[in-house]
């Protein structure tokens, strides 16, 4: 989002003042007039409550609704899959007003706003700090590991951020949870160059 905030800024510079109000114009040519399900709304409505989470099986997906007050939240996960999309739509109107994507607890690809006409107003690349993507991350894990990270299952987490220490940015995995004897496994790797940096075992605080 930095760098798409730069070229506007030097953009702007560069125009002259007829040219002035094209600045506030939508991101993209893109128009999506989304609304929530009928049959989705109708069962928050039957529900009632108030951050309470709808969970139900659509075909191969798993659905899950909930009402946040001044807005409803969805959210889709194959059941082979463990990346989870999601929306968010106005209360007041039913319409989206942003959407984006998860991988286990971690913002992965675009995540988009909208405004009342359905134009994206604003983006954000949640994968600009990682050239090491999630693709090549599970690619990599199935060779070292074994394990599949995209297979659906919940018992394991993937987080993604920045290092404070260092500024590097990393791919911090936990897997072979077991609460009851108290330890889990876990792997950090580099985003920019898919190195492991450090794995082991230790102990669930």
């Amino acid at each position: 989002m930095k760098t798409k905030m730069i070229v506007i800024f030097f953009a702007f510079l560069s125009c002259n003042e007829s040219k002035k109000e094209n600045i506030s114009a939508p991101i993209n040519n893109t128009i999506i007039m989304k609304k929530i399900n009928t049959d989705y709304l109708n069962k928050i409505n039957e529900t009632n409550l108030i951050n309470e989470k709808i969970q139900f099986v659509e075909n191969d997906t798993n659905v899950v609704l909930i009402d946040y007050g001044d807005h409803y939240f969805e959210s889709k996960r194959r059941f082979d899959e463990s990346i989870i999309n999601y929306i968010i739509y106005n209360k007041k109107n039913n319409q989206m007003i942003s959407s984006g994507t998860y991988f286990y607890n971690s913002p992965i690809d675009i995540y988009r706003k909208y405004n009342e006409k359905g134009e994206v107003i604003q983006e954000t690349d949640n994968n600009k700090d990682f050239p090491f993507s999630i693709s090549d991350l599970i690619e990599k894990i199935k060779i070292t590991h074994k394990i599949n990270l995209n297979d659906g299952k919940i018992d394991r987490t993937v987080n993604r951020g920045i290092d404070e220490k260092t500024g590097r940015p990393t791919y911090s995995i936990q897997f072979d949870i077991n609460k009851d004897e108290g330890h889990l496994n876990y792997i950090t790797i580099d985003g920019k160059t898919g190195e492991i940096l450090s794995e082991g075992r230790k102990q669930i605080l």
